[in-house]
């Protein structure tokens, strides 16, 4: 491989430079003598170097910069460097082998012939042993077929056999101690293998050895999965789920979790939680990853971060993101004011007679921080999903602001993306806006469009054209423009010119049915008012990404297919949240829904209260670019009527001094 990755080094081709750093640091994490990494440092750090001095692209150097560290490391440290030193578990020598070969095969002849070919049997072992590969078939290839010619094949396998039993016995008592702990626990030994994995480009795991012993209970960190988000059965009534589980033997005593797992003494749990309470009554051990090994730690999680103090972000709340600024709305000057609300909304699943969700009222504004809990299949995701217009409400009003756009991340996203398996998070978003709208909220309930409503809109309305009432069929809307408290839609007829377009109200429209057809209006204008706020390129699409905690390695660099609290509260628009996680809604949420059996209750609101925070859309001053150049961005924004006095007393006042005036609006 040495040959390939000095070459891909020397590569003009950027993609081709970055595969093989990638390449490199992968397999330096595989290396576990640093002797066999150590003799590769002076072939490779040269070219690692010199890719780290003049690349262009900063992600490709930092890449460089990380596949130069992990080598290094590996490699017992800097090379001529007083710190060097390389720990070595043990090296045998071909030398060494051929010593032992020779003392066990006693049927080979003792002349140059069979000297030459024990030599390369010899190197072929040495080569098995730095691998640490000692599953027999491997030895059998590498021996028998070259000692076979001086004796039975009983007598060569017999030697293969030997010889890597010997060497099987000697690893077990030369290698490093790479157990996490000393296993003392009681119980019978389960398992204890040793396996690796690999995630896309990633070693996530390399030859770790967990063992695992009867009666224990081992936690792991994680998202938790109960069986009423089943998508098959989450409509149905939970009592009726509940007296199933019972009719087969799952009573309320094993659905007590916590009581029915500590009960069980001659079982293995492995379990997934992010409820460190829980994790703290059950587990007898801890199973954490550090990188790439799982180690294993005696006691449950308080035990476990008095060992391992860097555990404590598992009780802690700690998330590293950032959210973009959301976009100026036209007329929203507070930010308690309500965008959405929805009022005494029900909504029944297909086939079913029973409410999901009942009588539900609530609202939203860029200053909630909500917080949805309840049992499973209380209805919180049916609740959710009426927010974005995922799903059609069956009975109750919706309302929202014209410009208003709300993202939802389901529990289970795979669904927005399951087509676009085979682009990269970085091409999916870039194709997703590249029109400057989602191309994907044509796919909304509330977008679909039925053949009734389709020939409602066909037919023909009166309208007052040239001091004349006429029929006509609406064609398409081309504007729109603010009337009071409402707004007014321009509107092109089938068969006019655009002369003859009319602006009408958006409340006549709508009573015309065309109320689908205004949202998806509504939503290509706030895409526009938005596109002020970032580029759609690969490079700002990497950044975003990135604020957001996805590496280059995974937003730019890897397919779909392969698959922080502080920042919620400094976010500028709204955040509705479902979660089972109590101290991490009631650190980010002051608001709560709470959903039991289809009703809703809301506590901690503020919708009577007046807040005097004023909104201030905030827009980039500068713009830098990849290398490193700084220019000034320009305001897309309209100046209200105060910044427009502001700047014509200013315009007036220099004019007044003799001095030349720009009438360009883009000049404050």
């Amino acid at each position: 491989m040495c040959p390939h990755l000095t070459r891909g080094l020397a590569e003009r081709t950027p993609s081709i430079q970055r595969q093989t750093a990638v390449i490199i640091d992968n397999m330096c994490r595989l290396v576990e003598n640093p002797a066999h990494a150590q003799q590769f440092l002076p072939k490779l750090l040269p070219g690692l170097d010199r890719m780290i001095d003049i690349a262009a692209s900063p992600e490709l150097r930092t890449v460089a910069e990380r596949a130069r560290a992990t080598l290094v490391r590996v490699g017992g440290g800097e090379p001529g460097s007083k710190d060097q030193v390389v720990i070595v578990a043990y090296i045998v020598t071909a030398a060494q082998v051929l010593e032992v070969l020779k003392a066990k095969a006693t049927f080979v002849n003792d002349d140059s012939f069979s000297a030459t070919v024990l030599a390369y049997v010899s190197t072929l072992c040495a080569e098995l042993i730095a691998s640490r590969n000692f599953e027999k078939d491997a030895w059998v290839s590498s021996i028998v077929p070259y000692v076979g010619i001086f004796g039975s094949d009983v007598e060569a396998n017999a030697l293969a056999g030997e010889l890597n039993a010997f060497y099987i016995a000697y690893d077990a008592k030369n290698v490093l101690n790479n157990k996490s702990t000393d296993d003392m626990e009681e119980g019978e030994l389960l398992c204890d293998c040793e396996f690796s994995l690999a995630y896309g480009g990633m070693i996530l795991l390399n030859k770790t050895r967990p063992n695992l012993r009867r009666g224990q209970r081992y936690g792991l960190c994680g998202p938790n999965v109960f069986i009423l988000n089943d998508e098959n059965i989450k409509s149905l009534d939970k009592q009726n789920v509940i007296n199933m589980l019972e009719s087969v033997g799952f009573d309320k005593e094993k659905q007590n979790q916590a009581n029915y797992l500590t009960s069980l003494t001659n079982v293995t749990s492995m379990i997934v939680s992010h409820d460190s309470g829980f994790l703290d009554t059950v587990c007898t051990g801890i199973i954490h990853y550090e990188s790439p090994k799982l180690k294993k730690y005696k006691g449950n999680l308080s035990k476990f971060v008095e060992q391992y103090p860097e555990g404590r972000s598992f009780y802690e709340l700690s998330i590293s993101f950032k959210l973009p600024e959301p976009g100026f709305l036209d007329g929203v000057k507070s930010k308690d004011k309500a965008l959405v609300k929805l009022q005494n909304i029900d909504f029944v699943y297909p086939g079913s007679d029973k409410l999901t969700i009942r009588n539900m009222s609530y609202q939203v504004s860029l200053n909630s921080r909500v917080a949805v809990v309840g049992p499973n299949g209380a209805g919180k995701s049916t609740l959710i999903k009426v927010l974005p217009g995922e799903t059609v409400p069956t009975g109750g009003v919706v309302t929202k602001h014209p410009n208003v756009r709300v993202a939802y991340v389901a529990q289970h996203a795979f669904h927005h993306v399951e087509q676009h398996l085979d682009k990269t998070p970085n091409e999916y978003i870039r194709w997703r806006y590249q029109y400057g709208e989602d191309r994907e909220a044509n796919s909304k309930a509330t977008r679909q469009i039925s053949a009734e409503e389709e020939a409602q809109m066909k037919k023909l309305i009166q309208w007052e054209l040239n001091d004349k009432m006429e029929k006509l069929q609406i064609d398409d809307l081309h504007g729109r423009r603010k009337a009071k408290r409402t707004c007014k839609h321009e509107v092109q007829f089938v068969g006019r010119t655009y002369e003859d377009n009319a602006w009408i109200p958006r409340e006549t429209l709508e009573e015309w049915g065309f109320e689908k057809v205004l949202k998806a209006f509504d939503d290509k204008e706030a895409a526009k008012a938005g596109a002020w706020t970032r580029s759609l390129t690969a490079v700002e699409v990497e950044k975003h990404l990135g604020d957001l905690g996805l590496s280059a390695e995974f937003a730019t660099h890897n397919r779909i297919r392969l698959s922080g609290g502080q920042k919620i509260k400094e976010f500028g628009g709204g955040v509705v949240i479902i979660s089972h996680n109590r101290e991490f809604t009631e650190t980010v949420c002051f608001e709560k829904w709470s959903v039991s059996a289809g009703e809703l209750a809301v506590t901690g609101n503020n919708y009577t209260q007046k807040n005097t925070e004023k909104i201030i859309m905030k827009e980039e001053e500068v713009k830098v670019d990849a290398f490193g150049n700084v220019e000034k961005a320009k305001s897309t924004r309209k100046l209200s009527r105060k910044e427009l006095k502001d700047r014509q007393k200013r315009c007036a006042a220099a004019k007044k001094r003799g001095e030349e005036v720009s009438d360009s609006e883009d000049e404050l």
